[in-house]
């Protein structure tokens, strides 16, 4: 896969350019202080994700920042402590304080040179304005749960952001879809045709597991972080 063949990176924000696992680690305190027992990230976010999953088979169509709430509720359930609702709901806005990677703005800066960049992300309207205004970037499309058919447009509904690729007068077989994992599971992103990478900020030993449930195939590519992908793709260039 030359990364030089490309003309439209199709970005999730999750794992690429927002630290969702510290995100969701940070909003679940308010569970984890009330425990009995100490319980440490990975933990915490193994409970999370299970229940996530499990809420997402349940209810598909729910919007993600009314789906967070919920699963939320069964975390503190599943630990047998309380969550008021306004609690939940509070979990459920969180996306908007996300931490941004340090090496996500420069990243966006320098592909901007040589993609269209496209959003598709299930983050909420509001939180993406937040980040938007944090980024030194203009994004050529920007496809999220306020502007899509679905709540989750990666399980099926890139035909958006296709539309808009033809638009362009891009093929689809030259827009690179990137994923960060440990995510949902996103084969759909897969069967639709694009080409997939991950950037997966994990240890490598831990990948091989996280880049299953993600959906991505062992032929896919992963790189460390975005700086990671510019460099591999500054090395393209050379060849």
């Amino acid at each position: 896969m030359n990364l030089t063949h490309f003309k439209a990176l199709i970005l999730d924000l999750y794992g690429t350019v927002l630290d969702r696992e510290a995100g969701i680690f940070e909003g679940l305190r308010p569970l984890v202080d009330r425990l009995n027992k100490d319980v440490t990230q990975v933990e915490a976010l193994d409970v999370y994700h299970r229940h996530e999953l499990a809420q997402m088979r349940d209810t598909p169509t729910l919007e993600h920042h009314n789906l967070l709430p919920v699963v939320y509720k069964r975390v503190a359930d599943e630990w047998h402590v309380s969550a008021p609702w306004a609690e939940c709901v509070a979990f459920g806005l969180s996306t908007r304080n996300w931490p941004i990677y340090g090496d996500a703005p420069g990243a966006l800066q320098y592909l901007k040179k040589f993609y269209k960049l496209i959003v598709l992300s299930d983050i909420d309207t509001e939180s993406f304005a937040r980040i938007k205004a944090e980024l030194p970037v203009e994004f050529d499309a920007v496809f999220t749960a306020g502007n899509v058919e679905t709540s989750t447009p990666f399980s099926r509904n890139l035909g958006s952001a296709v539309e808009m690729l033809a638009a362009c007068h891009i093929e689809q077989t030259e827009a690179l879809r990137i994923i960060g994992g440990p995510l949902p599971p996103r084969g759909a992103a897969i069967d639709s045709g694009l080409a997939t990478c991950s950037i997966s900020r994990a240890p490598a030993h831990e990948r091989h597991s996280m880049d299953r449930e993600s959906g991505v195939g062992a032929d896919a590519l992963c790189f460390d972080s975005m700086a990671d992908f510019v460099k591999s793709h500054q090395d393209a260039l050379r060849l």
